[in-house]
């Protein structure tokens, strides 16, 4: 090196020492994505305007989005909103890790007046406006009839969807009881009610009768959709779309339905749309059928019997079981788009009861789901061996691309065996599982929701009750990061009831990140064995033995879900005490008749914790009874315990 050289590299320096204030965009992006509590970003935010800047508009929305990447979030908001929507997905999931769930009941008054007769006497309460009476379209109805006597009572079909302006939020939800829709929308901001409206849209004005033409299908389509509205199909085959707007609520915009014969669409047992190519798919018993949602692919009004209807054909129905290949079934359950366009089915009493239709320019190709593989996720005494009869009652698309190994072709879907499925239809993937309630091993399971990548939640098929799963993967967020370090771990000890001991612990009482040991709480707290899956055993204000019929939530971000039982509407929502003192005050202020007849009670619930939910090989392994926690209205004390934990202060 020449001596020019060694002085220049002698001048070299720092004019400016560095500073976080002036890190790129980028490099906050990247610090930001690995800070795993909001604890830790609302500290940066309080050390100096500069730095809280910085928190606002990159450490909220980086963090919302790495630590609540698979839920569906919102693409655009303020930096304010970030850190309301940041406060709000924390609070929620603290809530459903120690179980804080407060549960509502809405009753309809046919169900409060017993028995199971269902007559107009008792309907139209509250501001129902019942437009467009049934044509007899492929069947021989008049304007109405007598209803006729009900074998068993009516159950709710429910839908739900919510439309978010910054801190305001509209949520509708809507539900079938018999041939009955009811309609709720709910204002609210931060949380807090502001006021709400409920339409009754009684069946027999527009033509329809008990039983013959009870929904069975409900969905919100919303503002974003070519026609907004709401579809409605009935047991009888008809389906329409009703307007939802304020002005003209319950107007009939279309009828859904084949004219020229050939498929028949009685018996509708499901529908579901497709948002990116504004479609419809039907499923009856056995018959496939599709319809177009946009209004210009729509004929004119047809004014037969001199009423301005819209009579919309399907654009492909066929019978599934003349398709090629098409291994016998009793009945189609549930059909449902995937991301890719392909269409789920599930099949009633079939050798292959999970399938898929990919709609080509040739024509629309059946294929049977991929067969699962054994694994530590998949037992093999649970994998169809092709031959034997099985039920599958729901199947979910998820999105599974924010996991390894995912793909857009996952979905769950719920058995009579009393397991739940997560596989990839089209080829073995190594996210398949199998997935079991240690308690109630055997029982049939209905409908499915799932929140994102982390939790799903099924219904029993027998009793009203919810059983909420954990994925099993590594979860970017726990509200146990943010706890200070203890020596001890969060209480009560779980009770496996397959007699697999408790995880040991080093025994430190403090974490430390340099060399990653961690303290004894923090150790534990994110293990399997410490968060155990549970069963919500929901109460009935009506006594009946009840199924839950429906699941429904407005969105991954929503605090409530809705289950539909037997004459009523149940409201799971995450606790707030705040919230639900308001909800109390509005709902004894409105009073029965502004709610169409439909009382409110506040219920508590029972609940038990079935282990990790890892299908077992063998129903022999759960060997053991669950402990029973009974919610109560006085909560218990840290002092009372002696312990911090886990679970809700109320459940004891």
């Amino acid at each position: 090196m020449t001596d020019a050289a060694a002085l220049n590299l002698a001048a070299l320096r720092l004019h400016d020492s560095p500073r976080l204030q002036v890190l790129s965009p980028a490099i906050w992006a990247i610090i930001f994505s690995f800070l795993d509590s909001a604890q830790t970003i609302a500290r940066i935010a309080l050390t100096c305007k500069k730095l809280n800047a910085v928190a606002q508009v990159q450490g909220w929305p980086c963090f919302v989005r790495s630590r609540f990447a698979s839920l569906k979030l919102p693409k655009a908001l303020g930096d304010k909103e970030w850190v309301e929507l940041a406060k709000k997905l924390i609070a929620q999931s603290r809530a459903w890790d120690r179980r804080a769930f407060s549960i509502t009941s809405v009753v309809s008054p046919i169900q409060q007046g017993g028995g199971n007769e269902r007559s107009g006497l008792s309907r139209g309460r509250g501001r129902g406006r019942g437009r467009g009476r049934g044509r007899g379209r492929g069947s021989n109805r008049g304007g109405g009839g007598q209803s006729r006597m009900q074998t068993f009572p009516a159950h709710v079909v429910v839908d739900a969807s919510s439309k978010v302006d910054g801190q305001n939020e509209e949520e509708t939800v809507a539900w079938g009881l018999g041939e009955d829709v009811v309609i709720r929308s709910r204002k609210s901001k931060s949380s807090t009610i502001q006021g709400e409206t409920w339409i009754s849209l009684p069946g027999v004005e527009a033509g329809f009768r008990s039983g013959d033409d009870d929904v069975t299908a409900i969905s919100i389509l919303s503002d974003s959709a070519p026609q907004p509205g709401l579809l409605v199909g009935r047991a009888s085959g008809y389906l329409q779309l009703i307007s939802t707007g304020r002005s003209d609520v319950g107007r009939l915009l279309a009828w859904f339905h084949p004219m020229r014969g050939g498929v028949d669409q009685r018996d509708i047992q499901h529908f579901d749309t497709n948002e990116s190519q504004n479609t419809m798919v039907v499923a009856t018993k056995e018959n496939i059928l599709f319809y177009p949602l946009e209004p210009n692919k729509w004929p004119a009004a047809d004014m037969a019997n001199g009423t301005p209807d819209i009579v919309v054909e399907p654009t492909d129905a066929f019978s599934v079981k003349s398709l090629p290949n098409s291994q016998d079934f009793r009945f189609i359950r549930e059909a449902k788009y995937m991301s890719n366009g392909d269409i789920a089915l599930c099949m009633a009493s079939s050798a292959q009861p999970l399938r898929y239709l990919t709609r080509t320019p040739f024509g629309t190709v059946l294929a049977n789901a991929a067969k699962l593989r054994p694994s530590s996720r998949c037992t093999e005494s649970h994998i169809f061996n092709g031959s034997d009869p099985q039920t599958a009652r729901s199947v979910l698309p998820v999105n599974s691309t924010s996991v390894i190994g995912g793909s857009g072709n996952t979905v769950l879907s719920s058995y009579d065996d009393g397991t739940v499925r997560l596989q990839d239809l089209r080829s073995h993937s190594p996210i398949d599982a199998i997935f079991q309630d240690h308690f109630e091993m055997t029982a049939p399971l209905g409908p499915l929701l799932s929140y994102g990548m982390d939790r799903f939640i099924v219904g029993s098929a027998r009793l009203p009750i919810l059983k909420i799963f954990d994925f099993r993967w590594t979860r970017p967020y726990s509200y146990t990061d943010a706890l200070d370090c203890r020596k001890s771990e969060l209480g009560p000890t779980p009770k496996p009831l397959t007699g697999v001991p408790a995880p040991k612990s080093l025994d430190y009482a403090k974490c430390c990140h340099l060399s990653g040991r961690q303290c004894t709480l923090h150790s534990l707290a994110r293990t399997d064995f410490y968060r155990p899956n549970c069963n919500l055993y929901l109460p009935v204000v009506c006594p009946a033995v009840t199924p839950l019929y429906s699941l429904a939530k407005s969105s991954d971000m929503a605090s409530n879900l809705y289950a539909g039982v037997t004459g009523e509407l149940l409201k799971i929502s995450l606790k707030d005490a705040a919230v639900d003192e308001r909800e109390d005050f509005c709902m004894k202020q409105m009073g029965n008749s502004n709610r169409c007849g439909y009382t409110f009670h506040r219920s508590l619930a029972n609940l038990v914790e079935t282990g990790d939910g890892i299908a077992l090989s063998d129903i022999s392994q759960s060997k053991r009874l669950p402990l029973l926690f009974k919610q109560s209205p006085e909560l218990l004390s840290v002092t009372a315990t002696g312990e911090l934990r886990r679970l809700d202060h109320a459940l004891r």
